[in-house]
């Protein structure tokens, strides 16, 4: 009892010490006309503890101690520093960042702004910060780079296209943003086939991956819709502004950049080992069900078959028969060596070479890369080269012109995904433990020796004794059902900027955006 008394004394004491080192500290936010700013943020340095002021720029928080920091900033306003000290009330006026207000942006016409004169709500996202993340496509780097941008993978093959949404859903037709280069709208269409399953359970690439990111400058994501009021409903789900490099004046620049990245499989399904092919505790080589015989409680010996009938010959010159009565012998679990069959370990190689220069008069720009990405999924790949040349040229001081042109050549081979019959992981989930999936592919013969080649031997149909094996085998998935894709695709723009006097200038701009895609 005296123990417990002890205790609860000790932790009240150090509870009310904690409590009594804490002090509140409160104040007002405003600006140098004393107008109060609400939403600034007040926090202590070097740690996650602080506020944000209320409507009439009020705030209060708890400190530690005399010797923190708290840092108050506010958009638009230098930040300030103040230590806290004996101080119990802390209020500041917040100086006008010159600086911030004259920040130059980018329209959705590709016209530069000063940022305090664009209406709509963006977000600007530098290409250092996209180049981080080394995707090798354009929209995955854009991922988590941007309030309110979303970015979906539909799958896991390398090149494949992504979901971009602005602040979520806004249309029931669809809500992808439109995507701006150099003031001239870009096809972003991921297009898929015809017939009611219109892509064939295989994810298309998105054109907007078409472009280099080593090229890209800057990118700015309007999100509301008077952004892009010029383009009415194409502008819907918000706009994306890219505007790409130009050459600098000055000695000639040269950039070779190379990266190597490495995908691997980050959980696995787990499946069970312990039952072959079957229901019902009892085994059967065509049945969809994997509840059949313990594997263990078979007698290890080798499997017995009947000889005098059909069977299968695999394309290397394995013979499969028909089992004899009893069932299966084997103890043999292939679940491991199945899905290192179907899946590897993924490999992006990079290479990236830009060369800039040019005098005060003319600049140019010229850019090369090479994109070879190996899917965690084999057989899956995706080839790019990409090639841009560019230049500004000034003839005098009222007329000055740009130009820009980019080729990109990709090929790649994307895998039969999805909730279908041929779906690559669909067949591998529901393959018995105890089925080898290694031979997918060779000639029936029936019980008169009458062959058929080319048939598809999967663990419905181990004989491939009919044209449809019900679920396809992976391997046939990869191998035989491939979806090889190869585009050629010309796109750019071209600009003369007429400086008529000091408050009008005449823009006269050409696009142009084609491409060719076969499948």
């Amino acid at each position: 009892m005296n123990k417990k008394l002890f205790f609860s004394m000790l932790i009240l004491l150090l509870s009310s010490a904690f409590i009594y080192a804490q002090k509140k500290v409160s104040g007002t936010v405003s600006d140098k006309s004393g107008v109060p700013l609400a939403g600034a943020s007040v926090i202590v340095k070097g740690t996650a503890n602080g506020t944000s002021t209320d409507f009439d720029g009020n705030y209060s928080l708890n400190v530690q101690e005399d010797s923190d920091v708290l840092v108050i900033s506010y958009i638009g306003f230098k930040s300030v520093e103040i230590t806290v000290g004996n101080q119990t009330t802390i209020s500041v006026s917040l100086e006008e960042d010159a600086e911030s207000l004259d920040e130059v942006v980018v329209n959705v016409l590709g016209f530069k702004e000063k940022r305090d004169a664009v209406a709509s709500t963006y977000s600007v996202i530098g290409a250092d910060d996209a180049l981080k993340s080394k995707e090798p496509t354009l929209i995955n780097s854009l991922a988590g780079k941007a309030a309110g941008l979303t970015i979906t993978g539909t799958s896991a093959d390398p090149g494949a296209g992504s979901i971009i949404q602005i602040r979520g859903v806004s249309s029931i037709n669809g809500s992808s943003p439109l995507i701006v280069v150099d003031g001239i709208p870009l096809n972003n269409s991921n297009l898929e086939g015809f017939a009611s399953d219109a892509d064939g359970g295989i994810s298309q690439q998105s054109r907007l991956n078409d472009i280099n990111p080593d090229d890209i400058e800057s990118i700015q994501v309007y999100k509301g819709a008077s952004a892009g009021a010029l383009y009415g409903s194409a502008a819907l789900g918000g706009v994306i502004v890219i505007t790409t490099k130009r050459g600098q004046a000055g000695k000639l620049s040269v950039s070779l950049s190379s990266s190597v990245s490495i995908d691997q499989i980050n959980v696995k399904h787990p499946l069970q080992t312990k039952f072959g092919q079957g229901a019902g505790g009892v085994y059967s080589p065509t049945s969809a069900n994997s509840w059949g015989d313990k594997i263990a409680d078979r007698s290890g010996e080798d499997d017995v078959f009947n000889t005098s009938g059909q069977y299968f010959e695999a394309a290397d010159g394995t013979l499969y028969y028909p089992y004899a009565s009893g069932g299966k012998n084997s103890q043999a679990v292939y679940t491991g060596s199945n899905f290192d069959q179907v899946f590897q370990d993924g490999m992006a190689e990079d290479i990236k070479l830009n060369l800039s220069g040019g005098t005060e008069k003319a600049t140019f720009y010229f850019s090369t890369s090479h994109l070879n990405q190996k899917g965690i999924m084999v057989n899956s790949n995706y080839v790019k080269n990409t090639f841009t040349f560019g230049n500004t040229f000034k003839f005098n001081d009222w007329l000055s012109s740009s130009a820009k042109v980019s080729y990109a050549n990709s090929k790649s081979n994307r895998i039969q995904q999805g909730s279908n019959t041929a779906g690559i992981y669909l067949g591998l989930l529901r393959n018995p433990p105890d089925f080898d999936i290694s031979d997918y592919i060779g000639t029936y013969y029936d019980a008169n020796g009458n062959p058929t080649p080319l048939r598809h031997r999967s663990y419905r149909r181990y004989l491939a004794n009919t044209a449809n094996p019900t679920y396809n085998n992976p391997l046939w998935t990869v191998y035989e059902q491939t979806s090889d894709t190869k585009v050629d695709r010309v796109f750019g723009s071209m600009e003369f900027n007429i400086h008529a006097t000091n408050w009008l200038n005449f823009v006269v701009r050409s696009g142009l955006d084609t491409y060719n895609d076969d499948r």
